[in-house]
């Protein structure tokens, strides 16, 4: 069995049946404003649709002017009216921008879902969610082995390259996620990236490679525990053709493992510290649930290792989300599919937690004045980019620069020579060319634009000509 096969086993694992928070939501951009509709309900792990939690549905609520409920009571409809900036409620940010000229004009919608936007902050956790996993994983064989003359050769290990190795498997990880989402999927580079560095340093071997895909994929987690026990027993010098150890019965079935870790992480002070943290927030919450010692090794798993800590657990909980953005015109720039028939740009993200960075959508079009530019230019030279550059360089104009820019555009007729007035045009506050070095003339502030008309000016004439 190769890699590839390996792989999907752990692809199978990923999709693992969870439960699923599902928004859809559509943008209908109208002059300055946008109206905003969002639908949303749950779907459990038996797949069956129910409202979402209500203290999820006020959060939302608060933002909306309108709010409906489906006849049986498991989705809720939201609609509202905005200007620039999108609501919050999905916990993101957003905003959306036009800018006008004669000419046409420009349009850009860019929204953020996912509240946490800082890598620097995420990268630090998980560094220091490794160094106490890490940390953890010694005093744990510490405690059960503290006697073996072998223990500090499974220290050293442990405390030098286990912990680099975490860290750098932490950052595969985040790497990973960030390029899954720039791709919009998964080609499966980042987690054999991961595999290969396992096997280059020792971890997985040839052999063992087909005997793990098969308890991944059977989910056969007694098998797995043994492999990690003798993976402890070599590093602790122990040739594979020996006996395990007998002090490392502990490792030998889940159960004793979990067993002899639990005892051990209730010593810890790192679980004092959540017992304490669970004792101050229960007297608001009397049925908030005691945290359990498992529960600090599965946290301390997911912030150091994100979406590469799902490939091993269910997937418990994740966010689904639809953007529609009906711009009834091709954008120029998105990072969306485009519907051609419904005019509609579509966006679709996953959002879980632990995730590297949040989800970005964004489309950037532009809507030419077609009949303007037919009256005085005989066609449309600018659209797209081209016009969504030439309306931002409209918008840095001064009040009186505009009014003299449009006064000229409203000027030019298609029968006079408008690629010769349009390398005239000077503003009249900048200086005058030399009459005597009429070639040496001044930059003038207008050149972006008049470069921009020319340009389109000859594309139009070529295509006239064939």
């Amino acid at each position: 069995m190769g890699k590839s096969r390996f792989y999907l086993t752990l692809v199978v694992a990923v999709l693992a049946a969870g439960c699923e928070d599902v928004y859809q939501i559509e943008v209908t951009p109208d002059g300055d404003s946008f109206r905003r509709e969002l639908s949303c309900w749950h779907v459990d792990q038996q797949n069956q649709i129910k409202p979402l939690p209500k203290e999820k549905l006020d959060r939302i609520g608060k933002f909306y002017a309108i709010s409906k409920t489906s006849p049986d009571g498991s989705k809720h409809v939201f609609v509202g009216r905005f200007a620039e900036s999108t609501p919050p409620d999905l916990g993101g940010a957003g905003c959306y921008m036009r800018f006008r000229s004669l000419l046409g004009d420009t349009y850009s919608y860019v929204e953020r879902f996912g509240s946490k936007d800082d890598p620097e902050e995420t990268l630090a956790k998980q560094r220091a969610a490794a160094d106490r996993l890490v940390d953890l994983l010694i005093g744990w064989m510490e405690h059960e082995l503290g006697r073996d003359p072998r223990l500090p050769y499974l220290k050293r290990f442990l405390d030098n390259q286990l912990r680099k190795d975490v860290k750098n498997l932490a950052l595969y990880g985040w790497a990973g996620d960030v390029a899954s989402a720039a791709k919009g999927r998964s080609d499966g580079e980042p987690l054999l990236r991961v595999l290969l560095y396992l096997w280059e340093r020792d971890y997985i071997r040839r052999s063992e490679i087909p005997i793990l895909a098969r308890a991944i994929s059977a989910e056969d987690s007694e098998r797995l525990v043994r492999f990690c026990q003798r993976l402890v027993a070599r590093r602790m010098g122990v040739l594979d053709e020996d006996p395990i150890p007998a002090n490392l019965a502990f490792l030998g079935s889940r159960q004793r493992q979990r067993q002899s870790l639990d005892a051990y992480i209730r010593t810890t002070e790192l679980y004092q510290q959540r017992l304490a943290q669970w004792e101050q927030r229960r007297k608001d919450d009397p049925d908030l649930q005691q945290p359990q010692p498992e529960d600090l090794m599965k946290d301390l798993l997911a912030e150091a290792f994100g979406s590469y800590h799902l490939a091993f657990t269910s997937l418990a909980h994740r966010e689904s989300i639809t953007l529609r953005l009906r711009t009834g015109l091709a954008p120029y720039a998105t990072n969306g599919k485009w519907d051609g028939t419904a005019g509609t740009v579509v966006f679709q993200e996953k959002l879980y937690e632990h995730r590297a960075i949040p989800a970005v959508c964004f489309a950037l079009w532009s809507a030419p004045d077609e009949q303007f530019q037919r009256r005085h230019f005989g066609g449309v030279i600018l659209s797209g980019g081209e016009l969504a550059r030439y309306v931002l360089w409209y918008n840095t104009l001064s009040k009186e620069e505009a009014f003299e820019w449009d006064g000229f555009l409203s000027g030019l007729k298609p029968e006079g020579d408008i690629a010769g007035a349009v390398r005239a045009f000077r503003f009249a506050a900048e200086p005058k060319p030399d009459p005597l070095d009429p070639d040496a003339a001044p930059a003038s502030w207008a050149d972006e634009a008049k470069r921009l008309l020319l340009e389109g000016l000859s594309a139009q004439q070529k295509n006239q000509r064939r």
